[in-house]
């Protein structure tokens, strides 16, 4: 996510409306935790872990160089999609065969329809929602185009992603069953050369709007030396169109248009606290490990000098030495929270595979509610297939052809599993019997171990993950004075 931008008025371009600032935060921390243990560690004293008061600078930045991010929240989403993708999506194999084509190429960057689809199902799940443009470059003098022009200079609908983020402000109104949108203005952020080897950063917003006539037209602007918006001139009005050709996908609860819960949120808020707890178990225990000498009534300020060849002069008759070191007896309780914190983590992540009864956000999903309950992944994956139909419609309708069905596999026996199920998953993964990244291959191949399953790398795996509580190597003490290492540099450490 890049830097908000500060509108100045009703009539600026770049005013962000309410239903997106208000999810910016969120957004915000998802990202974070995606970007790993390096992103947080960066973020680490603003945000993710808070110096303590009167914690010395170089005592702090052991702390931070200590944070690992146990991979729950970014492996549940891997999961998930896995298990919805082990069948990908593909048309009706009866669809015209100029939209087959573009489906191996849907975002005219290579990609195919499959691999978007993935990236866009995982994008969803994890913010709870994801959209699709289906753009259609300028054409120069329409009317004197022929489709034979057409096909040969590579005019086609081509799809992109837009994050929420990139949205500054909506206007949608409920008509005929459904939402449409009159007004939407997007964000990009780009990089054009400057002189002969230089670049810069720039932003373009674009707006599209439904005219009076009821066709959609589209302007975009730009900021002038005076960081002031101004329409750059490039505007247009879409050909064979009948609607802003923008499509949302829900993988979460639905609230509004162009908001809705991210479904792993709680694993987030977990799986964050999980870090927290384990990154001060790990510094009481570089603590611990050193017992710290002590004096009382040495008589002398002189710096102590400590080792096997040192001595220790005490001027004072009622002068002692001691060491001191902790009884470690908490260490027994964090170790067994930071299980349970994995056991939680793994609970929940399955809990997308639970059976219940809600509300579903889309016609498909009404009609199929009906028959059974159906797991929070179940329901994404049926508006995963609604919006793909819907962008599929916008596509044909610029192409004039009939639209496509997709065809996705939606197993709900594989996508769903009762609670004790659940419970019991998720406890081999707590006890260590199972790596959370096995846990979910497993699940994607149907609750069995992976063909490419090895015994010594799955020990591998559990000792990696089990390392997280073990003590670290011994090392001397933090003095609360001084640091032989580069506080800035090892803040900086990723």
């Amino acid at each position: 996510m890049t830097a908000p931008i500060v509108a100045e008025h009703d009539n600026d371009p770049a005013r962000v409306c309410g239903i997106i600032s208000k999810q910016l935060d969120v957004w915000q921390e998802i990202e974070d935790v995606l970007g790993g243990t390096r992103e947080l560690r960066k973020k680490a004293k603003d945000k993710y872990l808070p110096q303590h008061p009167g914690e010395k600078d170089p005592n702090y930045q052991r702390r931070v160089k200590r944070m690992r991010l146990f991979p729950a929240f970014k492996e549940t989403i891997e999961g998930c999609t896995g298990i919805v993708f082990r069948e990908p999506p593909k048309l009706d194999p009866k669809t015209s065969a100029d939209l087959l084509h573009d489906a191996e190429d849907i975002d005219g960057m290579g990609n195919s329809l499959e691999i978007f689809g993935r990236r866009l199902f995982w994008q969803g799940l994890a913010k709870g929602w994801h959209g699709i443009l289906v753009d259609m470059p300028v054409i120069e003098n329409p009317e004197r185009t022929s489709g034979i022009n057409e096909k040969y200079d590579g005019v086609r609908p081509y799809w992109s992603m837009i994050h929420g983020s990139q949205v500054l402000n909506v206007d949608a109104i409920w008509f005929n069953g459904r939402y449409w949108f009159r007004q939407l203005v997007i964000r990009y952020d780009l990089t054009r050369r400057k002189g002969r080897f230089g670049e810069e950063q720039y932003c373009l917003i674009k707006e599209w709007l439904v005219m009076p006539s009821g066709r959609v037209a589209w302007l975009t602007w730009e900021q002038n030396e005076n960081k002031k918006w101004v329409a750059t001139g490039h505007k247009g009005l879409l050909q064979n169109c009948t609607r802003i050709p923008f499509v949302p996908f829900y993988a979460g609860r639905f609230l509004a248009p162009l908001h809705a819960e991210p479904p792993l949120d709680e694993l987030l808020i977990t799986n964050l606290n999980h870090m927290r707890l384990d990154t001060n178990f790990e510094t009481s225990l570089e603590v611990g490990l050193g017992p710290i000498l002590w004096t009382r009534g040495r008589g002398s300020t002189d710096a102590l000098v400590v080792g096997p060849f040192a001595t220790i002069d005490l001027t004072d008759p009622n002068g002692q030495v001691g060491y001191a070191e902790p009884t470690g007896a908490s260490w027994s309780a964090a170790q067994e929270r930071l299980k349970e914190y994995k056991n939680e983590e793994a609970a929940m992540g399955l809990a997308m595979l639970q059976r219940e009864t809600r509300q579903a956000e889309t016609v498909e999903a009404k009609r199929m509610d009906k028959e059974e309950q159906h797991s929070k992944l179940a329901v994404a994956a049926i508006g995963f297939k609604d919006a793909l139909e819907d962008a599929w419609s916008i596509h044909a309708e610029f192409k004039k052809k009939p639209a496509p069905s997709v065809l996705l596999s939606i197993d709900f026996e594989r996508l769903e599993m009762p609670a004790e199920e659940i419970r019991v998953w998720s406890e081999r993964v707590s006890a260590g019997q199972l790596s959370l990244q096995t846990f979910w291959q497993m699940l994607v191949e149907g609750r069995k171990l992976p063909e490419d399953f090895k015994p010594e790398l799955e020990l591998q795996r559990l000792a990696d993950e089990a390392a997280r509580l073990m003590p670290p190597e011994k090392e001397p003490p933090p003095t609360g004075e001084e640091d032989d290492e580069d506080p800035t540099r090892a803040g900086a450490a990723a």
